[in-house]
């Protein structure tokens, strides 16, 4: 079988997952901003821009790797007045036809990723929507996305963590009535982790393995470590709150993260800190896969017809 690309025109970030016979051999994620200083439903030009360079070094990789690619994109070309404009572009650089998912296609590829056939609710906060999705004995009983995301909300209320709050919980009403499984697990001896995934609340994406990776203390991002860390309730809204009284440059510097993801990092924060409340739990299990291997699972089903990890 040929190699496999999957691209995510996310709307914080371009990402790409490159495997051989299902084993992942490379993954790389640019940080673009595609949905930031949108204006009038518009895509701004300078974050298209942005985006497409980020692309230009993604199909690159996927074209030194000799992979088929596959693409997909989210919240930020789906609720854009001129999103059609933007795939149209993609198709005419790369001759690849994008996959504009719907809100609730995207929170189904999360969950689906996140936690296979186990059961379960995931939360996925982006950088235009954010997701929540349940699943009870291996079916989905629930799949929603809201319009905002760490990106908007930074747009909508910079550092005002009042003005962030008022702007957030009409739009986190939207979700309405969540289905309840429950959170329950043995922690290991670490008693940072939890074993097995029946009926427990998953983050995923780049602001919930972000956060863990501040939260840890850890000098440099290890994926492996990262995965499967919780993030307790209490003690994320304190971090929000640290996090809101820093400056960009502040947490760039102490917590070791990207410039671009310092700028938004206290919005993803406040939203994840907020859905968790409003589905009435009080911790998340962080998930280091999401939708990209929700989306190879639905490529190797749709065209190859089989299903592998």
């Amino acid at each position: 079988m040929t190699n496999i690309a999957i691209i995510d025109i996310g709307s914080n970030s371009v990402r790409i997952r490159i495997s051989s016979n299902g084993n992942v051999f490379f993954r790389d994620t640019i940080t673009t901003q595609l949905a930031k200083d949108m204006k009038d439903g518009k895509l701004c030009y300078k974050s298209v821009i942005r985006t497409f360079e980020g692309l230009d070094r993604l199909i690159l990789k996927a074209k030194e790797c000799d992979a088929e690619v596959f693409a997909f994109a989210t919240a930020a070309v789906r609720n854009s007045t001129d999103g059609k404009e933007f795939t149209n572009e993609f198709f005419r650089r790369y001759g690849v036809e994008v996959d504009v998912l719907s809100g609730e296609a995207e929170s189904k590829t999360g969950i689906n990723g996140a936690i296979g056939n186990g059961d379960g609710t995931v939360i996925d906060v982006g950088g235009a929507s954010t997701e929540i999705a349940v699943k009870i004995n291996g079916k989905i009983v629930y799949a929603r996305s809201v319009p905002v995301g760490a990106v908007v909300l930074t747009d909508n209320a910079q550092r005002d963590l009042e003005k962030a709050k008022a702007f957030l919980a009409p739009i986190i009403e939207k979700f309405g009535d969540v289905p309840k499984v429950g959170f329950s697990g043995e922690s290991d001896k670490a008693g940072d982790r939890l074993i097995g995934n029946g009926g427990k609340v998953y983050a995923i994406g780049g602001t919930a393995t972000s956060i863990s990776f501040m939260m840890s203390g850890d000098k440099t991002y290890d994926r492996d470590r990262n995965h499967g860390r919780i993030l307790g309730g209490e003690a994320l809204f304190d971090f929000c709150e640290l996090l809101y009284s820093m400056t960009s440059e502040e947490i760039e510097s102490r917590f070791r993260i990207p410039k671009k993801r310092a700028d938004i990092i206290h919005s993803g924060a406040l939203i994840l800190s907020t859905v968790l409340g409003y589905i009435g739990s009080d911790r998340a299990i962080v998930s280091e896969n999401d939708n990209l291997e929700g989306y190879y699972e639905y490529i190797m089903g749709k065209i190859y017809g089989k299903t592998q990890k």
